[in-house]
């Protein structure tokens, strides 16, 4: 009789929105597009080219599909159908309501892009315009782009942090969710101003822990509480790997077990013994430099192979 094919687990909505968002931003954030970007920015003098914006000259601003990007293809990186608008009017009042503001865009992308042609200027000169004429807002500087690199680095972390918000609240309010039996269903929650509120979150990311690392993921310091002020930290790998619930280990207990192994010649089988554990791997993963590295490093000094130590000491 044939095996039973292993049948293949269908994945969540929310994780096929979020891999479809990936391949779009991926298309989207090209090089080519980056300047244009720049160029539409600096045609529109970088403030916002709605008629109703209220906002002080020189708030964080986007470019805007006048004609949506999903809607025309022809037309997504035609520099008279994009315009420079202020976040807060485009979630106030364009986005849903496209149509409405159209012919409105278009003239307006029309006669900018004229007068751009005919006295052009760096971007430096109109930012300095801009602060002549009146204060910018606190934070201006972090909207300031001098390089593509910076674009790019910034769009991924605003991206990367967005994504990180929609994951903690799936995985703690949503119980279709795959992960919500390790994290809502034993208790672990969000805190409650962060649920729907990303602005607060990113706020306080920015704020309390600064920037991301390379290769660093949020964690909660205490692995029982939730993500709250307080118990979330940037982490590696490796220090998330050693944070665990089924994590053996502790800091403690790897110094020691490196000095019965290396100083005092101990076997694995009676360091076993002496703490107790359920297998040899955790031990092995100690002594050979596989895991644990954050505290290995400080006892190079007593191991005595050598390819141990080379393996420590290149990772980060």
């Amino acid at each position: 009789m044939a095996p039973k094919r292993r049948r293949r687990k269908r994945k969540s909505l929310v994780t096929l929105k979020i891999e479809r968002q990936n391949k779009l931003n991926k298309r989207k954030y090209t090089r080519r597009y980056i300047l244009l970007r720049n160029r539409i920015m600096a045609r529109d003098n970088y403030t916002c080219q709605l008629k109703e914006c209220k906002n002080p000259t020189g708030v964080k601003c986007q470019v805007h599909h006048i004609v949506k990007y999903s809607a025309n293809k022809a037309l997504r990186s035609n520099k008279f159908n994009l315009i420079t608008i202020c976040n807060k009017c485009a979630m106030e009042h364009v986005n849903g309501r496209e149509k409405k503001y159209e012919a409105y865009f278009k003239t307006v992308a029309r006669r900018n892009e004229r007068e751009y042609a005919k006295n052009k200027k760096s971007k430096e000169e109109i930012l300095n315009k801009l602060k002549e004429q009146q204060q910018l807002p606190d934070g201006f500087e972090t909207y300031k782009y001098t390089s593509d690199e910076e674009i790019n680095k910034k769009k991924k972390e605003e991206y990367f942090l967005k994504r990180l918000h929609r994951l903690i609240k799936f995985r703690t309010q949503n119980k279709n969710s795959n992960s919500y039996k390790a994290y809502g269903g034993r208790g672990i929650t969000m805190y409650p101003e962060w649920i729907n509120n990303y602005n607060a979150f990113e706020k306080y990311i920015h704020e309390n822990l600064g920037d991301r690392p390379e290769g660093f993921s949020i964690d909660r310091i205490e692995n029982d509480k939730g993500y709250e002020p307080g118990n979330v930290r940037w982490a590696n790998a490796e220090t998330q790997g050693q944070n665990r619930r089924t994590t053996v280990l502790d800091e403690d207990t790897v110094c020691v077990i490196l000095i019965l192994y290396y100083k005092y010649k101990f076997k694995i089988s009676k360091i076993l013994d002496i703490f107790n554990l359920p297998s040899r791997s955790p031990i092995n993963g100690v002594i050979k430099g596989n895991t644990w590295t954050n505290i290995t490093k400080k006892y190079v000094s007593i191991i005595d192979n050598q390819e141990v130590v080379d393996k420590i000491l290149k990772k980060k």
